[in-house]
């Protein structure tokens, strides 16, 4: 009788491994923005909930799950931690240089921070979220 119970301990664990493995492969399976967005394209911010948007703000994807750009004043990154078509950010850096369109900066960020799915239409990439949007072409 032990052996048996053995014998179905070890089948357990054997099905428990190949579950949590065929987890771990399909998370490291998912697509990540970067690789539809493209590691090194730019893309132009040209619309805040349908109203254009200040000028100079872009958005790059340097390497998986990073983003990087350029605000109204400041450049800034982060880390992406949700896979594609979903976008959810970690931690929002930006340099600390105080310029006229800091204001519209700031609304900036809180709205990228609040975004949580993107869409990608050839050279137009649409981030929304919260009952907001971006819109960007790429450059």
């Amino acid at each position: 009788m032990r052996r048996v119970f053995g014998v179905g301990r070890c089948r357990l664990a054997a099905a428990a491994i190949m579950v949590l493995a065929g987890s771990a492969i399909s998370v490291q399976a998912e697509k990540t923005l970067s690789e539809f967005a493209g590691n090194q394209s730019e893309w132009v911010l040209v619309a805040i909930d349908g109203a254009p948007a200040p000028d100079g703000v872009t958005l790059t994807f340097p390497v998986p799950n990073r983003i990087s750009g350029q605000g109204p004043c400041n450049s800034y990154s982060a880390q992406i931690v949700a896979p594609f078509p979903w976008f959810s950010l970690a931690g929002i850096t930006a340099t600390r240089m105080v310029c006229p369109a800091l204001e519209a900066e700031q609304r900036y960020f809180s709205i990228l921070e609040h975004m949580s799915a993107v869409e990608l239409n050839g050279a137009s990439m649409t981030l929304t979220g919260a009952g907001e949007s971006l819109r960007y072409r790429a450059r």
